[in-house]
Formats: C-alpha cells, sequence, structure tokens
C-alpha cells in the first residue's frame, strides 16, 4: 500500500493528521524518555468489527 500527496508519500504505514502527530510528540516529550515509539495495533471486535489500540 502507498499513499502520496504533495508534502508525503508513505509506504505500508499509517497517515498521522498533524494535529495528531503534534499530540504523540507532546506526549513522548511527557513521558522524558528517548526509547518509546507509536505502536498501533488492530484487532477483531469492537461495533464496526475492529478494534484499534495506540500506545507507546
Amino acid at each position: 500500500m502507498s499513499v502520496s500527496d504533495e508534502k508525503t508519500t508513505v509506504s505500508d504505514g499509517i497517515l498521522l493528521s498533524d494535529a495528531a502527530a503534534a499530540k504523540v510528540k507532546g506526549l513522548l516529550e511527557q513521558e522524558g524518555r528517548e526509547d518509546l515509539a507509536l505502536r498501533v495495533a488492530v484487532q477483531p471486535g469492537g461495533c464496526s468489527g475492529l478494534r484499534y489500540q495506540l500506545f507507546f
């Protein structure tokens, strides 16, 4: 899978809005650790058939 626009090309990944990226960056800075990264999980369940989890 590949997503492209005027500024960004993403292959096999997720695309965050500028607001979401800023929020993640702020949360990581609050943790004060350099070894953390955003993890995304998709599991069966929920109302639409999928449940999304975000964690560090």
